[in-house]
């Protein structure tokens, strides 16, 4: 017989053996099990003393339960449980969730594809509670997809990508936005460069995913305010629309008082970006009043410009200061601030009036010392100006040596601005007072914001901004068209002046290639202001019919051809009543031979296409729509169709919703060039209609169109 030690040890080494075998072969079976319910890619099963856990995901509670009785029926005969209170989870799968918000003056319209009404509503819910200002609708635009699905489980997977819109508000005007199963697309309006970067740098940050498309950087909306008597003010500006409005008054009577009065007078231009923007340039004014009278604030661009009263030189410097500080000394213009004086005598006056070979010398003086002194310090302010003496002696008057030092400033006055003409100065209630000519506005800006800092409180300027005196200059700029591009030649007086004026051409006539070779020269052209003038020429004038336009002097000459002498007058006539004299137009009358040979039915009868994912039609394609502008103008009694499609990526739903837009934007492109509306209709039919296959880039290239019908 053995003895009992070896026996004990014999035994001990088998079932040390046996051990590792059973619990692979329990891993093995664990692993079929998986595998038959196609689990094998998110679930793992080990063993660790008697326990086999459970680790993973699964999608629902019911598969969890029979994955546990399964593994439990499994390995109860070895005495062995299974453990999955905190490494099992259900997850349930993300729903099949696309959605799109289209912002417009202050409403947003959202459309879709939800899985059911619950995940209809938290959607609308959201919405409305991360825009509190704006309008939302569009719950029958919401399609029901009739799966099933759980608000409380899963509608952060397809909402969470909205929550940090309302910070990208502050930076941007949106104009829609896609999420499509968590993958968000943003297209924006913004203020400026400088925000596009910072916009697209947030959106960014939201998730790896989401991408912003098709920023544009769009015009400032601006205000004048004017104050008068017993809390009234005037409210003046271009806005984006009546809610603007609204809201800016609402701001004003906020910053000021609640009994203040507004009027408003705005004019509503959809180009411009929201009120926001400019608003916050208000909030200084609440303190700002405490120290002085306001007269006007204007906001026209990035910096305010302000006029007030103060009560006296003490109260005027420190209202100067404190708006140089609550601006960060980034004001525009400076304050007209005229302090009333109250003396117990009547002061000396005088004026002179400038000549070209004597100035004349008028005001009253207590005495002939008080003229003789006067005279002595035009002298030397003055050194070769002849002056004709027409000064009376009246007795009684305070004496001229208490005010003869205001006449000092005059000195440097006339050398603080190119271009300025001195017409008159003098002393008139005790203080120096003048008035001059300046060719524009910029300059007269900087003329009062040299005299403000200079003479605070001392000198009161009246100038008069005169474009006549604007030297003559010696050269100018003309825009040539030709096949689809614009050649600019002259001479202009700074590169940055170059620049802008190609900036413009590119605004005003979007689509076409700007060729700038104009001469950079410092005798040439001055700044004009052709900006605002270029701005409408696409309403007065169809694109094909524009052979050139040149600037001289401080103006505008557009040369076109017309079809015939009653579009000859219409068009002299439009341009009279939107520009006055500032557009001059040189037309010359010839046929069209597109329109006299060619049935308009066949004209109009074409076909434009769209890059994929965007609104706006490629450029090349604008030819195309001025020839249909051509037939309409020239046929009053014909009817248009614009039918819209789109390729199939995307949703159904959404690529409908972007053809219409589609359709849309070209309809109101006809609008603004006094297109009558009832003339024409607008129909998206989404990826309904295809022109060839969808499985090739060319099918789908080919079925992004709109196309043009007589009806």
């Amino acid at each position: 017989m053995l003895p009992l030690q070896v026996f004990l040890g014999v035994f001990l080494l088998g079932v040390w053996n046996t051990v590792p075998k059973i619990e692979q072969d329990l891993t093995e079976r664990a692993q079929q099990i998986v595998k038959s319910m196609n689990l094998q890619e998110r679930v793992r099963v080990s063993f660790n003393g008697p326990a086999a856990n459970l680790a993973g995901k699964v999608t629902d509670a019911e598969t969890k339960r029979l994955l546990i009785e399964r593994i439990s029926n499994m390995v109860s005969v070895w005495g062995l449980q299974v453990d999955n209170q905190q490494t099992l989870l259900v997850v349930p799968p993300p729903l099949p969730v696309t959605y799109r918000l289209d912002f417009a003056n202050r409403q947003i319209k959202v459309s879709g594809n939800v899985p059911g009404p619950l995940e209809r509503k938290s959607l609308l819910r959201k919405v409305a509670t991360l825009f509190p200002k704006a309008t939302v609708s569009g719950e029958d635009e919401i399609v029901l997809q009739n799966q099933a699905g759980s608000e409380e489980t899963s509608a952060g997977i397809w909402l969470n990508p909205l929550e940090r819109l309302p910070e990208l508000e502050k930076l941007a005007q949106f104009r829609w936005v896609v999420v499509e199963e968590g993958r968000m697309i943003v297209s924006a309006n913004l203020p400026s460069k400088d925000a596009e970067i910072a916009f697209a740098k947030g959106v960014r940050q939201i998730s790896p995913q989401a991408q912003v498309e098709d920023l544009k950087v769009i015009g400032l909306p601006t205000l004048e305010l004017s104050f008068a008597a017993n809390n009234q003010v005037t409210m003046k500006g271009k806005l984006a629309a009546e809610p603007d409005q609204v809201l800016a008054v609402e701001a004003v009577q906020t910053f000021f008082s609640s009994r203040t009065k507004v009027t408003a007078e705005c004019v509503f231009d959809e180009t411009v970006g929201p009120v926001e923007w400019i608003l916050p340039q208000l909030q200084p004014l609440r303190s700002l009043q405490k120290l002085g009278k306001l007269t006007r604030v204007s906001l026209d661009g990035p910096t305010p410009l302000i006029e007030a009263e103060a009560l006296n030189l003490s109260s005027q410097i420190t209202l100067n200061s404190a708006i140089e500080e609550a601006y960060h000394k980034n004001v525009k213009a400076t304050i007209s601030l005229f302090t009333p004086v109250v003396n117990t005598i009547t002061p000396p006056s005088l004026w002179v009036k400038i000549g070209e070979d004597t100035s004349e010398v008028t005001g009253k003086v207590a005495d002939e010392n008080g003229r003789n002194l006067l005279l002595t310090k035009l002298s030397t302010l003055f050194p070769g100006m002849k002056f004709k003496d027409e000064i009376e002696i009246v007795p009684k008057l305070a004496p001229t040596q208490l005010y003869a030092a205001a006449l000092d400033p005059m000195a440097d006055i006339p050398n603080l601005e190119a271009g300025f003409i001195l017409q008159g100065f003098g002393l008139v209630d005790g203080r120096l007072r003048f008035t001059g000519l300046v060719p524009e506005t910029a300059a007269k800006d900087r003329l009062t914001g040299t005299i403000l800092k200079r003479h605070a409180g001392k000198v009161g300027a009246e100038i008069t901004v005169d474009p006549s005196y604007l030297p003559a200059p010696d050269a100018g700029w003309t825009a040539k068209f030709t096949d689809g591009k614009i050649v600019v030649e002259g001479q202009l007086s700074s590169r940055q002046l170059k620049s802008e004026l190609t900036t413009n051409l590119e605004v005003t006539f979007p689509g076409l290639t700007i060729e700038n070779l104009a001469e950079v020269l410092s005798s040439g052209l001055s700044r004009g202001a052709w900006t605002p003038l270029l701005a409408g020429l696409t309403v007065v004038a169809a694109l094909p019919q524009i052979k050139q336009i040149s600037w001289q002097h401080d103006t505008l000459t557009l040369s076109a051809q017309v079809l015939d002498e009653r579009a000859l007058q219409a068009m002299e006539k439009r341009l009279r009543h939107t520009y006055g004299g500032s557009v001059k137009g040189q037309f010359e009358v010839v046929d069209a031979p597109y329109l006299k040979n060619n049935p308009a039915v066949e004209l109009i009868d074409c076909t434009i296409y769209f890059e994929a994912a965007q609104r706006d039609f490629i450029a090349s394609e604008l030819p195309k729509i001025q020839r249909v502008l051509d037939v309409l103008v020239a046929h009053p009694e014909l009817k248009l169709s614009i039918e819209a499609h789109t390729d199939n990526k995307g949703s159904a739903n959404v690529n409908l919703n972007v053809s219409q837009l589609r359709a849309e934007t070209v309809r109101k492109w006809f609008l603004r060039r006094q297109i009558d509306p009832a003339r024409i209709t607008a129909k998206g039919y989404g990826q309904s209609r295809p022109l060839a296959d969808f499985k090739t880039e060319g099918g789908r290239a080919a079925s992004r169109r709109l196309e043009f019908r007589v009806r």
